[in-house]
């Protein structure tokens, strides 16, 4: 079973789970949505012995079952700095201090599920609602001539139910655009970016983590560091600010880059770290991407 919004009247109802795993606290939120690929997954299960039909004949029993299930996929929704608006996608897995996010770094994340209602058509309507769902990345995306977006990978572990719910489209003021993102800064110096991403990776547990003939996975849990990597695709001759030539002296001299600021969008990338791909030769323009990790991640919005 797969659930992906592509109607012209879908979207995205978002509740934390703040007490009780898959039950949502609270009211939802209205988010705005550009995709979701929400999945219920399921195993079979099989006797293992020799059939008594010929080759080609298949299982020659009917005795098979549906075993453990699970729902996974991906959300993608513009990136908005209304907190609103978005908080509740991030106070799931990072830590909270009043409008500012971390991840990674010496914060205790918070590790609560939240509750996903996909509207997939609201003439109809059809909904379907899933509970007990739990972070496993971020990426936020960034690209000349397009909103930035933020992509969230999601486990869960709890059966999706159909619905009838209907949204009210949120207003579209925050929403992030390339002119909102004009200026990134690598060691506190401006650097020309021809596009980015940041990513975050939250090890958790999903289909692996069951008990014999129980229907559904235990519910997911973090069971590692979270890894934040990103890359900026620069122009290898522009020589404006922090040029490319500059960061491949730094990594040459093990020199970190410092904290790197996604324009005017609030996000910090903090103490980066360059991992070594060299730019890309060839006719035309030279394109560097830069690739760095980074100790920890910080997100500012506003109310």
């Amino acid at each position: 079973m797969a659930v992906g919004s592509g109607s012209v009247s879908g979207g995205l109802k978002v509740a934390p789970e703040n007490a009780t795993f898959g039950t949502p606290s609270g009211s939802y939120v209205d988010v705005h949505l550009a995709t979701a690929t929400m999945g219920l997954r399921r195993t079979l299960a099989r006797p293992v012995r020799l059939s008594r039909g010929a080759p080609g004949h298949g299982l020659g029993s009917a005795v098979h079952e549906y075993m453990s299930a699970w729902c996974d996929g991906e959300i993608v929704v513009p990136l908005m700095m209304s907190d609103a608006i978005i908080g509740h996608l991030y106070g799931c897995g990072a830590s909270k201090a009043t409008l500012t996010y971390t991840f990674g770094g010496d914060e205790a994340p918070n590790d609560i599920s939240m509750a996903l209602d996909v509207v997939m058509d609201e003439d109809t309507p059809l909904s379907y609602l899933f509970t007990g769902v739990k972070p496993t990345s971020y990426r936020w995306d960034f690209a000349a001539d397009q909103n930035a977006s933020l992509t969230i990978g999601v486990v869960g572990g709890v059966l999706p139910v159909k619905g009838t719910s209907t949204i009210t489209r949120p207003s579209d003021a925050e929403i992030v655009m390339p002119s909102d993102v004009s200026s990134f800064t690598v060691g506190a110096t401006a650097i020309g970016v021809k596009s980015a991403s940041i990513t975050v990776e939250l090890p958790t547990s999903s289909s692996e983590r069951h008990t014999i003939g129980q229907a559904f996975i235990k519910q997911p849990v973090r069971n590692g560091p979270c890894l934040i990597t990103g890359s900026l695709l620069v122009d290898l001759d522009d020589e404006t600010g922090f040029d490319s030539v500059d960061i491949l002296d730094d990594f040459l001299s093990g020199t970190a880059l410092g904290d790197i600021e996604f324009g005017s969008s609030s996000i910090t990338a903090s103490n980066c770290l360059m991992t070594g791909d060299a730019p890309t030769l060839g006719p035309g323009i030279t394109e560097f991407p830069i690739n760095f990790e980074a100790s920890d991640l910080v997100i500012v919005n506003v109310t």
